[in-house]
């Protein structure tokens, strides 16, 4: 199974949800995937596997707070593969960040958006950003996804 593919499996199943792949979100924004849950609310996916701006993704969810025919809260689930644990981790930094002044000026607003960020050891090799995935990537990417969501659920 492909990465995306099978992060698709593991999160709809944590979450209890079918989230829909690729959908396009107002004019600025198409999420990897999304859904909408009676307990967790709107979800929004964002995969980053070796992506140069992973940080774009989150400045798109903040802008379309500002279209007043995209008015919903929502949770902004952001993952990011091994690239950004390694050399691009400044990339994953930046986009944490800013994901918390979204829910900080959110919650300032009387509006619930959440930002997660999920990290995953797995990288995937140059020039592949989605390849097929061993059982063993695949066992680890689910204790990882599932462990990281359960931290998130809490706190939230």
């Amino acid at each position: 199974m492909k990465l995306s593919d099978y992060i698709h499996c593991v999160l709809d199943a944590h979450l209890g949800i079918d989230l829909e792949k690729e959908v396009s979100l107002g004019t600025a924004n198409q999420v990897d995937y999304f859904g909408v849950s009676d307990v967790h609310g709107t979800i929004r996916v964002e995969i980053e596997r070796r992506r140069e701006d992973p940080l774009n993704n989150v400045v798109k969810a903040w802008r379309q707070t500002f279209d007043a025919s995209m008015d919903d809260d929502f949770t902004l689930i952001h993952i990011f593969s091994g690239f950004y644990q390694k050399s691009k981790m400044t990339k994953r930094l930046n986009a944490e960040f800013v994901g918390q002044r979204l829910v900080d000026w959110a919650t300032e607003q009387g509006r619930t958006i959440q930002y997660w960020s999920i990290g995953l050891s797995f990288c995937p090799p140059r020039g592949d950003a989605d390849p097929e995935l061993t059982e063993e990537e695949q066992v680890g990417i689910a204790r990882e996804i599932q462990a990281q969501l359960q931290d998130c659920l809490t706190k939230a």
